[in-house]
């Protein structure tokens, strides 16, 4: 068996899919390809982080004004953080101050961490971080909960070692699945 993971936004992940450059993808959200099928694969939270220096760090809950005028290192267009991000904040301000837009969650979290603004991260990718106290969870009343879908070309053939992965993955992290497209 070769496995070869690739790290690619949402955008990038169905592109492969439907020009079968891969068999299987993991997707922040669901799918909204119809060429495409797609299962849930679990469920996860975003969370605002910010250095603890950054002014808005003794603040215990973020208003509106604060999520306007704060300066913002997200993900890149085409992420599906930053879709989901976006969808929430932007029912609350009218227009977002992004400094900067990386690819990877490590780079935006040393970003925030040097103090250059606001994140938007999954608690997952944080948690050590906020143990440690180099970031700072800040509450805003915004829905940031997101699932995690496996996806895959239905004309593309499924050996009995993809079913096994994508079993395993279900059982090593997610949670039984309702199949067919969503």
């Amino acid at each position: 068996m070769d496995l070869r993971l690739r790290l690619r936004n949402t955008g990038e992940v169905i592109t492969d899919l439907l020009r079968f450059d891969a068999d299987l993808g993991l997707i922040e959200g669901q799918c909204h390809e119809s060429r495409l099928e797609s299962e849930t694969w679990c469920e996860d939270q975003l969370v605002i982080v910010c250095s603890p220096q950054h002014p808005l760090a003794q603040k215990k809950r973020l208003d509106d004004i604060d999520l306007g005028a704060a300066p913002w290192i997200l993900r890149e267009l085409g992420s599906g953080t930053r879709e989901i991000f976006e969808a929430a904040i932007l029912h609350h301000v009218e227009r977002l101050q992004v400094r900067m837009e990386l690819s990877q969650h490590e780079a935006i979290k040393q970003a925030v961490i040097a103090g250059l603004g606001l994140g938007c991260l999954s608690y997952r990718s944080v948690v050590g971080e906020l143990e440690r106290g180099e970031l700072v969870s800040m509450q805003s009343g915004l829905e940031l909960s997101r699932i995690f879908s496996l996806v895959w070309h239905p004309e593309r053939y499924r050996s009995p070692l993809w079913q096994a992965f994508k079993v395993f993955l279900i059982e090593s992290h997610g949670h039984s699945p309702k199949p067919g497209k969503q």
